[in-house]
């Protein structure tokens, strides 16, 4: 848990599977956003695992987006959030592609209005949940390789 002048944010969880840090087949990188007063737009780029991802964020009024983390492979997808609408909850599945690497094969996303996003990528493996209710998911990190996400974790703020 982060304290940040009166407001508490929490690292909510960490997908990933069992398994060494780096892969032969590739290596990885940390990549994750500050935690932001909202997320207005997430795109995904997926496959068979997930690509990679780019956030849409305003913090203070001022609209940023993160890079894109990740690889460029994969169908793009783009999910926009409405003015009310907030991220709650975060679900999906990880699993080895490579001996010692795993992926966040799948990802889907749910909202304070019971809108689902996703899934987005092929899926199997490990389940993951996040299900922030009374929560609100205020950012994103983990880490990735050229190809795909190796590790999705959550930063949320109490609603």
């Amino acid at each position: 848990m982060v304290v940040q002048a009166s407001n508490v944010i929490k690292t909510a969880a960490q997908a990933r599977g069992w398994g060494f840090r780096n892969c032969p087949c590739d290596s990885e990188s940390r990549w994750g956003m500050e935690p932001a007063d909202k997320i207005t737009g997430i795109s995904v780029g997926a496959a068979s695992c997930v690509n990679s991802i780019k956030i849409t964020f305003e913090i203070d009024g001022t609209t940023g987006v993160t890079p894109r983390y990740g690889g460029s492979d994969g169908e793009l997808f783009q999910i926009t959030l409405m003015q009310d609408e907030y991220l709650t909850s975060v679900s999906g599945y990880v699993r080895h592609i490579c001996s010692d690497l795993p992926c966040i094969s799948q990802l889907m996303f749910g909202t304070n209005l019971g809108r689902t996003h996703g899934p987005y990528g092929g899926g199997g493996g490990t389940f993951f949940e996040v299900n922030v209710e009374y929560d609100d998911i205020k950012g994103f990190f983990g880490y990735a390789t050229t190809e795909h996400l190796t590790v999705f974790g959550v930063y949320m703020m109490p609603a």
